[in-house]
């Protein structure tokens, strides 16, 4: 059968990381390359559920012979924690206005699925971990909002927001500030002389840390314009914290332990 979807492995010593190529977030990890293909293929269609038409052309494999492994990198302490680090080398290739504007767009509908997703679950308990462990829906949200801030400065960007600015506020920078920054690196704008020493990511792998981590704070059994207007024509999804209506993939099952970050963000559980 031909390979319909290019992945990538990257294999720590304790945990193997399967990416697909052209659909950031995407992402999977078990112990070994064969079960994290295996979870790959199982998870197509909740990725695709959860990017709505974002996610358009996607057509999800049917097993792990419709997927071809393209590189195969070596991963560290940090794939063993339990987060993809290694750049593949696709993701160091030039990137034009029409991918660059593509990806913007799964960028925007990740950060949908988030912030539909903590609308959700406002106001009901989360499930706890089996040792009564996990962040609560608060930290959860200002989890990946320290995550996001981070991804700016790996990007190259900048971003200060003051100490009593509401949350909202503040995330709503922070998603304006990585999309500049993936705006000024694909198109070879300076460095700002604060980032000048520091070895930055090369934008098509700016977009992949971003869409992992979006924890989906699901219920329990208990209970914008800027670069984007640059980036693209396409309308993207709205992203504006706490205001969505339901959230991407529900189906009424026992949501995953509380503030877990899953290994394909939004689909976590």
């Amino acid at each position: 059968m031909t390979s319909s979807h290019r992945v990538y492995v990257e294999s720590g010593r304790r945990r193997v990381f399967a990416a697909a190529v052209d659909w950031p977030g995407w992402c999977r990890s078990t112990r070994d390359e064969a079960g994290a293909l295996v979870s790959l293929v199982d998870h197509a269609r909740r990725y695709r559920a959860a990017l709505g038409p974002a996610a358009e052309g996607l057509e999800p494999p049917g097993d792990p012979s419709e997927l071809e492994v393209v590189e195969r990198l070596e991963g560290d302490a940090t794939t063993d924690f339990g987060a993809p680090g290694a750049v593949p080398a696709g993701d160091r290739r030039p990137i034009d206005d029409a991918e660059l504007g593509r990806l913007a767009v799964l960028l925007e509908a990740s950060w949908t699925a988030f912030d539909r997703a903590a609308a959700a679950a406002t106001g009901h308990e989360l499930r706890t971990g089996p040792r009564g462990g996990g962040r609560e829906l608060e930290a959860i949200v200002r989890h990946v909002l320290e995550a996001d801030r981070a991804y700016v400065s790996r990007l190259g960007g900048r971003h200060r927001e003051q100490a009593d600015t509401a949350v909202e506020r503040h995330m709503s920078g922070v998603r304006r500030a990585l999309l500049d920054a993936l705006w000024a690196r694909a198109h070879g704008e300076p460095l700002p002389a604060s980032r000048r020493s520091r070895k930055t990511w090369p934008p098509r792998y700016g977009v992949r840390p971003v869409g992992l981590a979006r924890p989906r704070p699901r219920l329990g059994d208990r209970g914008p314009g800027g670069a984007l207007d640059r980036l693209t024509s396409a309308p993207a999804p709205a992203a504006s914290l706490g205001h969505g209506q339901g959230h991407a993939g529900a189906r009424g099952e026992p949501g995953p332990r509380r503030g877990i970050l899953g290994q394909d963000g939004v689909l976590a559980g």
